[in-house]
């Protein structure tokens, strides 16, 4: 997957916050690629050996992300 240089610097801005602050939020409008950026933020934690929760109050989400775990080889499982 391809990553805007944007995108990159969220990636890891948010992965120094989860470091120091053990979790983090990130903002960006409409269009910003926010479920990619998560993708992609999962994909190098898991790959590092964490373990990733993410947490989601709708469906819609969820449903996006789980295909794209699959993109990155990384085990999910959708819990309803």
């Amino acid at each position: 997957m391809m990553l805007r240089p944007y995108q990159e610097v969220a990636i890891a801005d948010a992965c120094k916050a989860l470091d120091k602050h053990k979790n983090t939020i990130v903002v960006a409008p409409t269009g910003a690629g926010k479920t990619i950026m998560l993708s992609a933020l999962v994909g190098k934690r898991f790959k590092n050996g964490d373990k990733v929760l993410v947490l989601n109050i709708g469906m819609n989400l969820l449903i996006k992300i789980n295909p794209s775990s699959r993109e990155l080889m990384i085990e999910s499982q959708l819990v309803l």
